[in-house]
């Protein structure tokens, strides 16, 4: 059943603030060693050794256990530590994006979906340079690229969602061999590979724009969808190696089928939304060993969204003036 009315919304958001302290089970993957220490074939001093590790050495970790090790990817395979050999590495998180990620019409700041990120994963800090109405690609310096070069050096997790106004503000898609800041493409390479060149030893995370509800079945005046914008943060991506979580394809957050709940404006996010969005993100940041441990439990009340066959197609006729959607 769709939850609606603003006192579900209250407790469904009480419920989850509340839990944060209890269902943190995550945790950064990469931690450095601190001195000598054995590597062995199971979580126990009496198997095989397999090797040694160096103090200052960076070890991704995938799961811990209940008598004191740490299971860590090890060559092609697994192998165990004692956990008092590792030292977690502070985590900080830079969030690069447009008025999504600034938060347009949400209430509490906490509850935006790096910070939520941050929360369930164990962050230190997790610092907001999204910007309203900004684009990947476009005029200096407002674009991600140039935007980019001020954001603290310090990060170990790399944030990156936009696209949504690339797309309504007809941004040429231009072609994979550009490399211009006009171009999507062009942008998308020139940001690709300057967080690449500052942050090499950081993990580097780029999202595909969630739905708006103006764009369903239309194309801007390039004759492009918001899908084909997608794709090329996609393909781009992938040619420098750099992870994409597909926020457009996912059902669970296609909030145009429960609008008043979680996109009451048709584009931006409220609180409910950004944190059902952090919830997801987290969940792939683990699948992408980013970070390891246990999904929290809580996760799937975020998740109120009709499936399509239960709701009406959303028609122009229901939309408000375009001006109306624009990302700001």
């Amino acid at each position: 059943m769709v939850v609606k009315g603003i006192w579900e919304k209250a407790v469904i958001l009480m419920i989850l603030c509340m839990s944060y302290g209890i269902l943190t089970g995550y945790a950064p993957s990469r931690m450095i060693v601190n001195s000598r220490a054995v590597v062995r074939q199971e979580a126990s001093i009496k198997s095989a050794r397999l090797g040694t590790m160096e103090a200052g050495e960076i070890v991704s970790v995938t799961a811990s256990t209940e008598n004191g090790w740490y299971q860590i990817r090890y060559g092609e395979g697994a192998a165990y530590v004692k956990q008092n050999y590792l030292t977690a590495i502070p985590w900080k998180i830079n969030a690069l994006g447009d008025s999504m990620t600034a938060g347009a019409v949400v209430h509490d700041k906490n509850n935006l979906y790096f910070n939520v990120v941050g929360i369930l994963c164990g962050a230190e800090e997790a610092r907001n340079y999204g910007s309203n109405g900004t684009t990947i690609a476009g005029i200096m310096p407002t674009n991600f690229v140039d935007r980019s070069m001020f954001m603290e050096k310090d990060a170990n997790l790399i944030l990156v969602l936009g696209g949504t106004n690339d797309f309504y503000f007809n941004v040429p898609l231009g072609t994979d061999q550009d490399r211009t800041y006009f171009t999507f493409y062009g942008a998308m390479h020139m940001l690709c590979s300057r967080l690449k060149t500052v942050y090499p030893d950081s993990d580097i995370v780029f999202m595909t724009p969630l739905h708006r509800v103006d764009e369903y079945g239309e194309v801007n005046k390039n004759g492009n969808s918001l899908e084909e914008y997608a794709a090329v943060i996609m393909q781009v991506c992938s040619e420098y190696g750099i992870p994409v979580i597909d926020l457009y394809h996912e059902q669970k957050l296609n909030f145009g089928y429960n609008k008043e709940l979680y996109m009451p404006d048709g584009l931006h996010p409220d609180d409910l939304g950004q944190m059902a969005i952090g919830y997801y993100v987290s969940d792939k940041l683990c699948e992408l060993g980013i970070v390891y441990g246990e999904k929290p439990e809580v996760d799937d009340s975020l998740f109120q969204v009709q499936p399509p066959e239960a709701v009406p197609s959303v028609s122009g006729n229901d939309l408000p003036a375009a001006e109306l959607w624009v990302d700001r």
